[in-house]
């Protein structure tokens, strides 16, 4: 599909979303180096809290419980934009990074404790979801009972931006985003007392001596961001990449053999399995994109998992290839003053990760008959299953 687009239709207009589909590498680089052009600031054109449904009476009574939904990080303009994301970045410093390295290895060697050899492996429930979701844990500062409720709350942010839902599915995810809001605004407070030495205690300290500090509403959006962000892409990245290397017996062994090519299975990993597939952005004015005209204030879909499978971009754009050039060029991450913050800490838990699995079986290998099974989520590009069989 994303062939025939760039050969035939670069942009795509569709009514029935309200928006342009924007497809091919060169337009969608374009467009995040353009902020100008191509504001985050899409919040205006959606519903309540950046839902592709429709908007709902009974769904919006629901999130007036808890705290307004402001735009965060990934859906803002300088200079606010600008102010949110210094506030992640002096947080997530070198220190932090090396400490959650410890957790990652730890944490990821107590996960393939409890595998049994020879045993079917659901690869996503058993490693790479719940080590990403203790990433997430690590950096909030989080116990164990707590962080058992975040995977539901960053499935309620996906279903909700992501798909389709009945008006009783919507009212049960909206419940879902209330209940974090709720308990990430006592964690906020216990934090402002001071004594933690973790992310959120370096969040709330920043933000505390800044001149223009921002809001619990400002600061519970942004951590809502973090949360899907730092927990779902993540575990999509680690599935991906085993599904990748599974698929290819001979590549996981002259991976397993020189352990500095994990890096460029990772990049490649990217490039075909982005973990978001697509990202919104509205016009601030009339723009020509291909042979198309765009007037002002139209939402478009910038389409990250098409831009990586451009011909023009990469050559044999299907052929998964560690040693292609210009391997780190693909969008997965974003670009411009929207590159994800957090994508050297995903790139380390995804290798931390592969280098343990290695480390500890000599063998592993799709299950006999197992089909993995994607979501259909559009947003995202994400395992729900890898079925595996791992030997000592």
């Amino acid at each position: 599909m994303y062939q025939q687009l760039h050969q035939g239709q670069p942009v795509v207009h569709v009514p029935e979303m309200g928006m342009y589909l924007i497809s091919r590498y060169g337009d969608v680089a374009e467009a995040l180096r353009d902020d100008e052009t191509y504001s985050s600031c899409v919040a205006s054109k959606l519903t309540s809290g950046l839902s592709m449904n429709p908007q709902r009476d009974s769904v919006d009574a629901v999130l007036a419980t808890g705290y307004p939904h402001v735009d965060s990080l990934a859906w803002l303009d300088p200079p606010q934009h600008t102010r949110q994301r210094q506030l992640i970045v002096s947080a997530l410093n070198a220190r932090r990074v090396k400490l959650l390295e410890g957790e990652i290895s730890r944490t990821a060697s107590a996960l393939v404790e409890s595998w049994d050899e020879d045993a079917t492996i659901e690869y996503m429930t058993a490693f790479s979801q719940p080590l990403a979701i203790a990433m997430i844990a690590a950096i909030l500062g989080l116990t164990q009972e707590e962080t058992a409720r975040l995977p539901r709350w960053s499935e309620a942010v996906m279903n909700r931006i992501g798909k389709p839902l009945s008006e009783e599915e919507d009212i049960a995810e909206a419940t879902q985003v209330v209940e974090f809001q709720h308990f990430m605004a006592a964690l906020v407070e216990t934090r402002r007392k001071g004594g933690h030495d973790d992310f959120l205690g370096d969040v709330v300290a920043a933000n505390l001596v800044g001149d223009d500090p921002i809001s619990m509403a400002e600061l519970l959006s942004l951590l809502l961001t973090l949360l899907v962000a730092g927990h779902d892409t993540s575990a999509s990245l680690m599935g991906s990449l085993l599904y990748e290397l599974v698929r290819r017996p001979e590549l996981m062994q002259r991976v397993r053999a020189d352990r500095s090519l994990i890096s460029r299975v990772i990049e490649e990993t990217l490039r075909l399995q982005a973990p978001v597939s697509v990202f919104t952005r509205v016009t601030t004015c009339p723009v020509k994109v291909a042979d198309t005209e765009i007037a002002a204030d139209e939402l478009v879909m910038l389409m990250f998992g098409s831009a990586n499978v451009d011909a023009e971009q990469f050559a044999d754009p299907l052929a998964f290839d560690i040693d292609r050039p210009q391997l780190r060029s693909h969008v997965a991450f974003g670009g411009g003053i929207h590159f994800c913050p957090g994508a050297v800490l995903a790139k380390r838990e995804a290798e931390i990760g592969l280098n343990l699995l290695l480390d500890r079986f000599s063998d592993i290998r799709l299950a006999p008959g197992a089909t993995p099974e994607f979501d259909s989520n559009f947003r995202m590009r994400r395992l729900l299953s890898l079925d595996i069989v791992a030997r000592v």
